[in-house]
């Protein structure tokens, strides 16, 4: 969730104006309001919304996510070669009831005053921090693009991934140091885009919401369950140097735990 603006009505139904989130909150204080039930309220309507259409993107991400790439390590969900900037529209009524008036694929970018230019600024400067591209030698990759196309052509692609150290209905009792190299993978992938937040917040998973929402996906995502347990048993707190007991010794340290 990043720091989108807050647009109201102006006295006597003239121009909208924008507020940023600090704005908002800071009127809410004023107003006696509870800004920080508004947002948890916000929150749930987003996540919701998400996994309403969970399967189709999962599917639509796959499909478009099947190259594996030179060197690739063992992982569990497609390759993180994609992503998207949502715009929800949200309205709260006096009931600080938030309801969606609809969601953007493609929200406006553009700038109308030096606070829009500085909020979306950032939120696209934060995005990019977060996906973590990585430099890549462009013949290198397609070439191996082109195998992968034979291969498949001709049936001889290998199963992509590798074997789960764990299954759907022992991964909730699992200790983290019996998780296998592609658990890891994920966890470590996830922690990184973690400290490459910036203002961004993460709302799912995390620690309150990780098992709030599992029952409201169409079929348990293994890959979620992993995220779920990491998080119960002390999520980024099992890469401090106090708590290595918790981490397989062959789980790369962290230079840092410092975020962006």
């Amino acid at each position: 969730l990043g720091g989108v603006v807050a647009e109201s009505a102006g006295a006597g139904g003239g121009m909208a104006s924008k507020w940023s989130l600090q704005e908002l909150r800071a009127y809410f204080g004023e107003k006696g309001l509870n800004y920080p039930l508004l947002m948890e309220r916000v929150h749930d309507l987003i996540i919701k919304t998400l996994l309403a259409v969970e399967p189709v993107t999962l599917s639509a991400l796959q499909q478009g996510a099947t190259f594996a790439g030179p060197g690739a390590s063992a992982q569990l969900v497609a390759n993180q070669n994609c992503f998207e900037i949502l715009g929800f529209d949200v309205l709260a009524d006096e009931d600080l009831r938030p309801w969606l008036l609809e969601v953007n694929t493609f929200p406006s970018l553009a700038s109308s005053s030096p606070l829009d230019k500085r909020i979306k600024t950032r939120l696209v400067s934060d995005a990019l921090t977060a996906v973590g591209l990585h430099p890549f030698d462009h013949e290198l990759v397609e070439r191996a693009a082109k195998e992968d196309q034979m291969k498949r052509l001709q049936g001889a692609l290998p199963r992509a991934g590798v074997a789960r150290s764990h299954t759907v209905q022992s991964i909730g009792t699992a200790a983290l140091r019996d998780l296998g190299e592609a658990e890891w993978q994920l966890i470590v992938d996830t922690h990184d885009e973690y400290l490459r937040r910036g203002a961004l917040e993460r709302i799912f998973p995390t620690q309150a919401t990780s098992r709030q929402y599992s029952g409201l996906f169409a079929a348990p995502r293994y890959s979620n369950l992993v995220l779920a347990r990491w998080l119960e048993c002390g999520a980024e707190r099992c890469f401090k140097p106090d708590n290595a007991d918790l981490v397989p010794p062959w789980v790369p340290r962290l230079a840092t735990s410092e975020a962006c």
